[in-house]
């Protein structure tokens, strides 16, 4: 079903993603798309994801969808998965779709993926020292997870960002492929922000952190 561009675009105008922020994980915020504002590239500009059910209604019916099952997957370590994943499901049925939820141990998840045997899933990812490259290059450009989406207007902007070593190009490269994710509805879809809070013992120096929740311990020392 999201090979259709009007699917996806219900799909995203379906979920009200501050709803499930402010009462299924209880922290965090909604983003723009899965690059946060922590990160090298961010876009400020992207409209992100507008909650809007009778546009999602629209699009569904104008869609190739023809109401087969849709099963949304999440793995047993993520936090909350079943609680998003029961929101999401009740959210996109009440526009049209036909879903339903698995959760499932990690290692099928991962065979899951590995395959490409699944309609959607969900789990957390970070993007280390704020760089989003990782996840563009593993995930969407290698298609780690099997997705099958390709566009080579995308691929072509990752691999650009890659060769870049001018931070302030790479910066207005990224923001052009956010862009077109942005428009594409595809390949990955964010639903929380989440905002991380550290407990740092007064005698650690030197340690570099994060907002995505990572943290560098090169140079730490500690008295």
């Amino acid at each position: 079903p999201f090979q259709d561009l009007n699917v996806r675009k219900a799909f995203d105008a379906a979920i009200d993603r501050q709803a499930i922020v402010d009462n299924v994980i209880g922290s965090g915020k909604v983003p723009n798309g899965i690059i946060v504002d922590s990160c090298i590239g961010y876009n400020p500009d992207l409209t992100g994801y507008a909650y809007d059910p009778e546009l999602a209604k629209q699009l569904l019916a104008e869609s190739s969808y023809d109401g087969s099952p849709i099963q949304l997957t999440c793995n047993t370590s993520l936090l909350k998965g079943e609680q998003i994943l029961l929101a999401m499901s009740e959210m996109l049925n009440a526009v049209g779709f036909n879903t339903s939820i698995a959760v499932v141990e990690t290692a099928t998840l991962a065979d899951m993926r590995k395959t490409g045997d699944y309609d959607a899933f969900m789990v957390a990812n970070m993007h280390g020292t704020n760089d989003p490259g990782q996840t563009l290059t593993v995930r969407i450009l290698s298609d780690g997870h099997h997705s099958y989406y390709n566009n080579e207007e995308l691929f072509e902007l990752i691999r650009q960002s890659n060769r870049e070593v001018d931070v302030a190009k790479r910066t207005e490269i990224i923001q052009q492929l956010a862009a077109l994710m942005d428009q594409e509805h595809a390949p990955h879809s964010a639903i929380c922000q989440m905002e991380l809070t550290y407990a740092v013992d007064k005698g650690v120096t030197g340690l570099e952190l994060y907002s995505d929740g990572w943290f560098n311990l090169k140079h730490v020392t500690h008295e």
